[in-house]
């Protein structure tokens, strides 16, 4: 996350399943100081699913965790119990967001799980990267969550 999210961060740590946000995001921007594209790659698409996840569980009823737990399995985008499906239905997300976190779903997170052979370039980690950046600021805007955390202290 980038220094400006510094309010995205407390706010995380406050909430089920924020750290796994904040750690997936964090240890995806080490690797990408080191130029280890792939693992940063890894590291940001495991993010994706982490923010949709945690918002879900703050925002709604819906903790994914848990209803897998309970054999209720849920694909990231499409198909069925998919988690782009429950966030689309309770977040305002523009369709550009979805149609990119689709595409992304359909290329470098199944290239990703697969092992699939071909060199992942840095572009292709600016773009994961840039849109995660995006996901959260939608889902937990920099304003809302200054506003909350001055009034809780």
């Amino acid at each position: 996350m980038p220094p400006s999210a510094y309010f995205q961060r407390q706010f995380l740590k406050e909430i089920k399943y924020g750290s796994e946000v904040i750690s997936h995001v964090q240890e995806g921007d080490q690797c990408y100081r080191n130029s280890l594209w792939h693992s940063a790659l890894t590291c940001y698409i495991h993010g994706f699913e982490w923010t949709a996840i945690a918002y879900l569980e703050f925002t709604t009823a819906v903790d994914i965790i848990e209803e897998e737990q309970n054999g209720n399995y849920y694909n990231f985008a499409g198909g069925r119990n998919s988690i782009l499906d429950e966030l689309t239905e309770h977040a305002n997300l523009d369709q550009k967001t979805i149609s990119k976190i689709e595409s992304m779903n359909r290329a470098e997170r199944r290239w990703m799980a697969h092992h699939k052979s071909g060199q992942t370039l840095q572009d292709d980690v600016d773009q994961i990267r840039s849109r995660l950046s995006e996901l959260v600021e939608t889902l937990f805007p920099t304003d809302s969550i200054r506003k909350h955390l001055e009034d809780s202290d």
